[in-house]
């Protein structure tokens, strides 16, 4: 055996110390190498989480219709908190779902929108949400949120009557209420009949029939390969009957309430594009309403009951048509048809026509050379009437990562 002299010895036990401490290193290295990539996958997970849960939020904003408050949101007799999502998974994050919890819906709604991960991530967002003060857009010349839809249109003759969702401004050089041109507007096109049910765009399209197709123009019309009408269901929904209502209950509203049968030989005005105003006609339960002959207007026109808009009629605004009893009056008979609104011979309307109740029965006949443009103008000088009166969107005024 050999012994080591002192200084051998001591050698060896550097080297050993040395090789001891560069493997602690090595070690340590490896371990911190392992946690920062433990941090950063942690990390991204969290970052995902964190738009996964504002994805549900923007989710369920969609999800809430235009409207006034949000009393309903949860049900009539399911006071919050409810589910307004539930475990919705989101495929461009594979392993992640949110589910949308409304907390309060009053005085203002707040909502709680919560990710869920891999590796037992978690996030939450609480978000307070109010009705959005944004300008009045209708998603239709003709707006038909009906379950079912009696559409009548003149077959024979090659009618004229006339449906666009293309934005058109128009112009009254002589200020006598009817247009003397028209001109492609500002906006971009709406459809020019939007309904908010499948089977309400099937009956629309029995009553238009295939020969009138290129009838019904705007957003997502196509001649070829072959004619596609303007005719497409949206999912905005509002209550027709609620802006009815609202209207009505404006003071500035000039309001005939015992019916209206006019036939005018010399100009009639109902407000005027200097002037415009809210015009509310319902129905006396005996006959319809009958605006016939030189009649003009401009603002907003609610009429509640059967309603004739004949002659030269024309309309520079919002036209809202509602069944009767919607703010009283006398009802008709259970079983009856829906109360019409009929456009016939040259009767014009520049902006869009509401029709309700929302998810009622609904019907609407044209003839002749009747005709109703999409009119952003004319949409947003109606609305400077009563901005309140027009349902809102929800919007976020606040924000908490929780």
């Amino acid at each position: 055996m050999k012994i080591l002299k002192s200084s051998e010895g001591f050698a060896l036990f550097i080297a050993i110390l040395v090789m001891a401490i560069i493997m602690l290193f090595v070690g340590a290295s490896m371990l911190l190498s392992r946690v920062d990539t433990k941090i950063t996958s942690n990390f991204k997970l969290e970052t995902q989480a964190l738009e996964v849960a504002d994805a549900g939020l923007q989710h369920a904003l969609a999800e809430i219709p235009k409207g006034y408050d949000f009393n309903l949101i949860c049900g009539e007799e399911n006071p919050p908190p409810c589910d307004l999502l539930s475990d919705i998974s989101f495929p461009s994050a594979p392993g992640f779902s949110y589910t949308v919890t409304v907390e309060s819906n009053s005085p203002e709604l707040v909502l709680v929108s919560t990710a869920n991960g891999p590796n037992d991530t978690k996030r939450q967002v609480q978000a307070y949400v109010n009705r959005s003060a944004v300008d009045f857009t209708s998603p239709g010349a003709l707006y038909l949120p009906a379950s079912s839809v009696d559409a009548d249109f003149n077959k024979a003759n090659n009618p004229g009557m006339f449906i666009t969702g293309d934005d058109t401004s128009y112009t009254d050089s002589d200020s006598d209420g009817w247009a003397d041109s028209t001109s492609a507007g500002p906006a971009q096109s709406a459809q020019g009949v939007a309904v908010i049910n499948p089977g309400a765009k099937t009956d629309f399209l029995l009553g238009l029939e295939v020969s009138n197709f290129n009838l019904v123009q705007g957003a997502e019309y196509s001649e070829s390969p072959s004619i596609v009408p303007s005719v497409s269901t949206t999912t905005d929904i509002f209550d027709v009957n609620q802006i009815a209502v609202n209207f009505y209950n404006n003071a500035s509203t000039v309001k005939y309430l015992d019916g209206l049968k006019i036939n005018c030989s010399s100009p009639c005005t109902l407000g005027t594009d200097a002037s415009p105003q809210i015009t509310y006609l319902r129905e006396d339960g005996k006959d319809h309403i009958h605006l016939d002959g030189l009649v003009t207007g401009s603002g907003v026109l609610i009429t509640e009951g059967r309603t004739h808009l004949y002659g030269d009629f024309e309309f520079h605004g919002i036209v809202v048509n509602v069944n009767i009893g919607t703010t009283g009056g006398e009802t008709h008979p259970e079983g009856e048809d829906p109360d019409p609104l009929v456009l016939k011979e040259n009767a014009k309307i520049f902006g869009t026509v509401l029709i309700g109740p929302t998810g009622g029965d609904q019907s609407i006949t044209m003839k002749d050379d009747a005709k109703i443009y999409y009119s952003s103008d004319a949409i947003k000088e109606a609305e400077k009437l009563c901005p309140n009166c027009f349902p809102q969107p929800p919007g976020v005024f606040a924000w908490i990562d929780k």
